[in-house]
């Protein structure tokens, strides 16, 4: 599938979800790094054919990602199911407007502020489930992550 026309429809949001992938020759503005970026937030595969200064354009780790993506692989469903997860997960959590301003910041040698804290608050009666309880939070993406336990185990 070439690049679709950039309207923020239902449709299109249908039809590009619907597609195998969608194939563009390079990345050499701002205008092409946008559509790379709304096609990975989707979860759309993009295959690269020119991966000249898309580091430049989308930063290390999404060209990384996308230089590694093979066409044929897309085929399994459970292939390209993981590549759409890389993707996406990328281009939401380095690609939003914020990350960009935190960005500029840095460049420009302003104070840059830490990620905000999110908090995981658990009342619990039943002592044996606190080692899963912590593994689980322990095994999330976000780093700045704090654990709230509640002892509310009764007093033998």
């Amino acid at each position: 599938v070439g690049v679709p026309d950039f309207k923020r429809t239902k449709d299109f949001i249908r039809h590009a979800r619907s597609a195998l992938a969608v194939e563009m020759e390079k990345i050499d503005s701002t205008d092409s790094a946008r559509k790379v970026l709304e096609l990975s937030a989707l979860g759309v595969p993009v295959l690269i054919e020119d991966s000249y200064q898309l580091e430049k354009w989308l930063g290390a780790e999404m060209a990384g990602a996308l230089t590694e993506i093979e066409k044929k692989d897309l085929k399994d469903p459970t292939s390209r199911e993981k590549v759409s997860i890389d993707l996406r997960r990328i281009a939401l959590s380095k690609h939003t407007t914020t990350k960009r301003l935190q960005e500029i910041r840095k460049q420009a040698g302003l104070t840059t502020f830490r990620e905000p804290s999110v908090s995981v608050i658990v009342a619990s009666n039943r002592p044996e489930m606190i080692e899963r309880i912590f593994n689980l939070v322990k095994n999330q993406d976000y780093e700045n992550i704090e654990l709230v336990v509640s002892n509310q185990f009764k007093a033998a």
